[in-house]
């Protein structure tokens, strides 16, 4: 299976920063989920609740993050690049870089998430339309 690449232009907010004017690392992963639920909604017509109203959530287990150089405050916007790199029975594994507009690297790394019945309250097998969302026929 070949992985879509999920590639968003994410606007930085003055809350982002922090006192000694650098995003602090707390936002990276909000950036990754919010460009893949905002190329989701821009391809496929699908935001959040509709994930949830069909019975689905995603939790993150793990984050590996590689920081390069800061975002600092005199920049505006971030590209970030993502891409489903493994599926395995409740597990999505998503490597993820974050750059400037020109193209320098901030940030790469990767997120391991499991998807979750939210009736049962627990974790189910990957739904085949996910598959679809996440990789090229």
């Amino acid at each position: 299976m070949v992985p879509i690449i999920y590639e968003q232009n994410i606007d930085l907010h003055f809350s982002d920063f922090d006192m000694f004017g650098h995003v602090n690392s707390k936002h990276y992963v909000d950036y990754v989920v919010s460009s893949r639920f905002k190329y989701i909604a821009n391809t496929y017509g699908l935001n959040q609740r509709d994930f949830l109203n069909k019975g689905y959530g995603f939790y993150i287990t793990k984050t590996e993050m590689n920081f390069k150089k800061s975002i600092v405050n005199t920049i505006s916007n971030v590209d970030v690049k993502s891409w489903v790199e493994k599926i395995s029975d409740t597990l999505i594994k998503v490597p993820f870089e974050i750059k400037s507009e020109s193209g320098e690297v901030f940030c790469y790394g990767s997120f391991t998430c499991h998807t979750i019945d939210i009736k049962a309250g627990r974790t189910i097998e990957i739904p085949k339309f996910m598959e679809q969302i996440f990789f090229e026929n």
